[in-house]
Parts: C-alpha cells; structure tokens; sequence
C-alpha cells in the first residue's frame, strides 16, 4: 500500500511538473462546468458586436426553423424588453434592411408568425417571409410582448384578420456571413 502511495504521489508531481497546461485546462474546464451548472444559467455569450446576452438567447442555430441563412436579427420590445432573433432567407430582403438600418430609418420588421412553445416567448417569425419597412399600416403593428401572450392569434389562420405582422425594430444584434451592426448613418460633412 505504501508503494502505491508513492508511485501517485510521483504521478502526480509527474503530471503538474512535466504536463502544467494540461493540467491547468483541465482544472478551467472543471471550474467553467461548475460554475456554469451551479450558477443557476447565469452564464452569457458575446456576439460579433460585443453585446452580451443570456445563453439560453443565442441565436437559433441551422437545425432550427428559425434559423435564417442570411442573418440572424436581435431585436427588442421596449418598454418590456422582450427579445426575439429574427431569422432571414432572402437575399432581397437583408439587403433592403442594411440599407435601411445604414439610413437609421428601418421601424418595422416582422412577417408570418409560427407558433412555436420550444421557443422562448412561443413563437417566431417564419424567415422565407421576413418584412422591413420604414412605416407600416397600424393594423399590422403589434409587439413582441402582444405575440407572446397569444401567439395563436397572430398566425394566418388566427383571429388577428391578417397573415402578417410588424412590431418595432429596436435592433440590437445582426449575425451573418456579413456581420454588420445597424446604427443611424452618419452625415457627411458636406450636409
């Protein structure tokens, strides 16, 4: 039994003497575990732009029906702060949401809602039918806190009387291949 002791007490300073960074990654990687369980989902991601969300809010990943293969919009409902990413598919339509989000003058964005309890206010927003506009008519505007509390509603065959929806488009966040953050363009000197 004393042999064994000492041939892991040799492992050991074997291991922390010759190996220092594999044990010191397996030490952070314990640590980042517990830490990560234990602290209740308090943990947060950074996206492309810097901002820092909750890690149960990162964006839909391509397996989801939400996940846009254009880009992934981080928008938010003020005055509840209700987030929700908007995924996009059509070319067409993240084009015309940079330019509008280049000229600070994108207000709406929204499209066919699908109901989904697997997400995080239940539902999203189908990406092959995404809206951007500069104004909207007043019986599409809605929330994101609006949807949430009745998604069934605001789907095509609910009561809401229409097959699409606009709420405000306080972007926070854009991930795609182009990554780009949507900020009031800036005036040239000349103006």
């Amino acid at each position: 039994m004393i042999r064994a002791t000492r041939l892991s007490h040799r492992a050991a300073a074997h291991a922390s003497a010759y190996h220092p960074r594999r044990l010191g990654i397996a030490v952070l990687v314990a640590l980042l575990s517990a830490g990560l369980y234990s602290c209740g989902g308090n943990c947060r991601v950074f996206l492309s732009g810097g901002l820092a969300i909750d890690c149960g809010d990162v964006p839909p990943g391509p397996s989801d029906p939400a996940f846009g293969t254009e880009a992934e919009v981080l928008v938010e409902d003020t005055p509840v702060s209700k987030r929700l990413w908007i995924g996009v598919n059509d070319a067409t339509v993240f084009s015309t949401f940079q330019t509008l989000c280049a000229q600070g003058r994108l207000e709406w964005i929204g499209g066919r809602v699908v109901v989904a309890t697997d997400h995080p206010l239940d539902f999203f927003f189908d990406p092959d039918e995404i809206i951007v506009a500069t104004s909207a008519p007043a019986a599409i505007q809605t929330t994101l806190d609006q949807i949430r509390t009745d998604p069934e509603f605001f789907t095509p065959t609910g009561e809401g009387g229409t097959p699409e929806w606009v709420v405000p488009a306080t972007v926070l966040d854009v991930e795609s291949p182009d990554s780009m953050q949507c900020r009031p363009a800036t005036p040239s000197p000349r103006e």
